[in-house]
């Protein structure tokens, strides 16, 4: 595939370490951020359907694979207290790693759901965590649930990982990869301080409408089309 980019009539690329390594156009993850507007979802109706009660929600919405960072979530979750929970959904809860995972009190692990039921859940999160690690699979790799946390204005949490630095600058807190401890004193301080998580919600959904929406990807997506057709032999 790698050979074959040289005789595309244009290029897109989905990271600053493609577009690096190949040019063209780059064009991250993009969410429907009108679709996915806040206001559109019932936050209590969701916290009810984790049965979250008192507790905070920590919530990783995702496939989660090794490189995902699971593993150090679950861990960081140690030295939250009993008043946090964290929420895994997309996992099979019969997998080896959601029941390890489940052996922990303040862990709930939910299954695979619709992508269209995505904003249902995520919208009952206080902090919505993506704890990549630093491995060959995330070297180029953009995580598409930061997406739609921004576009819910959900606070995020995550590591030092491809580009995820530059999309979160000043919208969201970033820590070194694989440091449970960081991890966990990030998720700590977001919950301690409600009023800076909901600041970096609302400037993250302010960075998806502006950068990472239907409409930014359009603005990069249609001039490009309109070259090629112009350029056409």
């Amino acid at each position: 595939m790698e050979r074959l980019t040289g005789r595309a009539d244009a290029l897109t690329a989905g990271s600053r370490f493609l577009e690096r390594r190949f040019g063209g156009t780059l064009i991250p993850h993009v969410r429907d951020t009108e679709a996915w507007d806040p206001a559109r979802y019932d936050r209590e109706a969701a916290r009810a359907a984790l049965d979250a009660g008192h507790r905070r929600v920590v919530m990783f919405l995702g496939t989660p694979r090794g490189h995902k960072g699971v593993d150090d979530l679950v861990a960081a979750m140690g030295s939250l207290g009993d008043g946090v929970m964290l929420a895994i959904v997309g996992t099979d809860p019969a997998g080896e790693a959601a029941r390890r995972w489940a052996k922990t009190p303040s862990v709930r692990v939910f299954g695979e759901i619709p992508f269209d039921d995505v904003p249902r859940w995520l919208i009952a999160a206080d902090v919505v965590a993506v704890p990549q690690r630093a491995t060959a699979d995330t070297v180029g790799q953009v995580p598409a649930k930061i997406f739609d946390a921004m576009a819910l204005a959900r606070p995020v949490i995550s590591t030092s990982v491809s580009m995820i630095p530059e999309i979160l600058d000043g919208c969201g807190l970033v820590v070194p990869p694989g440091d449970v401890r960081a991890l966990a004193a990030g998720i700590r301080r977001l919950l301690d301080d409600p009023a800076e998580a909901a600041a970096l919600g609302r400037a993250g959904r302010a960075r998806c409408e502006a950068e990472y929406s239907f409409r930014a990807a359009r603005a990069r997506l249609f001039p490009l089309f309109e070259r090629v057709e112009r350029e056409a032999p």
